[in-house]
């Protein structure tokens, strides 16, 4: 089930049984003051300290750079076709040294497997409870052995190899949190989610947490999470997306509801922040019923904008492309969605928009 699925489901739990309970005469529900995020008060600590504004940025030399490196690799899949040829969700992607291309598809729960001129290698349907199975994969990676990683959002992370065109599962390890993206530096898995070392005090959480690719062992967490008394407030608004820049051993991360755009070394210390100027937040609303905390989204007005996707330029290792999505509401209720890349220096923080020309990046 998806967050927004569920952040849906649970205002309709509340509202049945409050409808319920005015009907049997039942105890009246109070209700404590509503709390629209994010705030100022509840962002992560140090961001103004080394805040960058966009606009702050202009240079065309990275547009024209970009522009001049792009090119079409090839196109993969139809619109119609077997199984074999069409895609049901492309989640991710990732490349092997030998210029093989790894796709997970989450709809069909499956890896496949894809050679340089963009031929299929192999398929391999993995969903389930098993070894080497997964229930909810979010993201698929790998690293410089050769290895392949799967996130699975059920608490753990599987590990494979890719040898003479055979899939072999190699390991499994389990965490205590909902990984939700990941990178890798070196023999290090970094995966996002929000985790706490302490079960009482969820008010100081993390969100960015290392692991040996090597045998799975946990090697500590950097990054504060989003503030706030509400466990569930922590964990909507803590989400993002997270990459690693491999030459300068950093990390790049967002917040999906907020303007904000961090790099930090490999142990926590911030480089810069970054606000983006033109970001339409969608918000979330928090209160209390009868001291039981409750979430939900405002209801969108005209647009709203979410931080979806971090991606490491392949020919340019200091160049971030940070991609996010823009819902506009149209006259006729319906929707347009698009997505809106930004272009960001690693070294400076510096940022420009680039528009809305490119897809999706899954690479």
């Amino acid at each position: 089930m998806t967050k927004y699925t569920f952040l849906i489901c649970l205002v309709f739990v509340y509202s049945c049984t409050k409808n319920k309970e005015k009907e049997t005469n039942g105890p009246q529900r109070t209700y404590n003051a509503k709390t629209f995020h994010p705030t100022q008060n509840n962002i992560p600590e140090n961001i103004e300290k080394s805040l960058n504004k966009e606009s702050d940025f202009k240079s065309t030399s990275y547009l024209k750079n970009f522009d001049s490196d792009k090119s079409l690799f090839n196109k993969i899949g139809t619109k119609s076709g077997d199984n074999q040829k069409i895609f049901g969700e492309v989640q991710s992607i990732a490349k092997l040294s030998n210029n093989i291309f790894v796709i997970l598809d989450s709809k069909f729960l499956e890896l496949r497997f894809y050679n340089e001129i963009g031929a299929l290698e192999n398929t391999y349907e993995l969903g389930g409870r098993g070894p080497g199975e997964f229930l909810a994969p979010e993201k698929v990676l790998t690293d410089q052995e050769g290895n392949i990683f799967v996130v699975d959002r059920y608490n753990r992370v599987l590990k494979y190899k890719y040898i003479d065109k055979e899939l072999v599962i190699e390991d499994t390890f389990e965490v205590d949190f909902v990984p939700i993206d990941a990178c890798t530096i070196d023999e290090i898995i970094f995966l996002r989610g929000v985790r706490v070392d302490d079960k009482s005090n969820k008010v100081d959480a993390s969100i960015i947490h290392k692991y040996s690719t090597n045998d799975g062992e946990y090697l500590g967490s950097i990054g504060d999470a989003y503030k706030s008394e509400n466990w569930l407030t922590v964990n909507q608004m803590s989400d993002g997306p997270l990459a690693c820049v491999k030459s300068s051993k950093s990390l790049v991360y967002s917040f999906e509801y907020m303007p904000y755009l961090y790099s930090i070394g490999v142990d926590g210390s911030i480089n810069w922040v970054i606000e983006l100027m033109d970001f339409d937040a969608l918000e979330i609303i928090e209160e209390y019923e009868d001291g039981r905390p409750t979430i939900a989204f405002k209801p969108m007005k005209d647009a709203s904008e979410t931080g979806n996707n971090l991606a490491v330029s392949k020919k340019n290792n200091e160049l971030i492309i940070y991609q996010t999505r823009h819902i506009t509401r149209l006259p006729n209720r319906e929707r347009m969605i698009k997505y809106k890349s930004h272009l960001v220096n690693v070294s400076s923080g510096s940022v420009e928009y680039y528009g809305e020309k490119l897809p999706l990046i899954h690479l």
